[in-house]
């Protein structure tokens, strides 16, 4: 057994608002950025609306990606 499967999931709220606390924003060559950070409630998905703040900008999440040390959501 590795060490890593013993680690337990956080319990975070699943039934309030989604909110990502970003710890970094890559630019894309593009149109559109990635947004990295730990999910401290709710949940999102493709396709989904956010509000960014304190900005008040809307964005389409364009996909995610999970990793047990971080959380990425891409826009464009």
């Amino acid at each position: 057994m590795h060490f890593s499967d013993k680690f337990k999931p956080v319990e975070r709220p699943m039934d309030r608002p989604f909110r990502l606390i970003i710890s970094d924003v890559f630019k894309g060559l593009g149109s559109g950025f990635s947004v990295v950070g730990r999910v401290s409630s709710g949940s999102v998905q493709a396709g989904d609306k956010v509000l960014v703040q304190p900005a008040g900008d809307l964005a389409v999440v364009k996909g995610t990606t999970y990793l047990w040390w971080v959380t990425s959501i891409h826009h464009r």
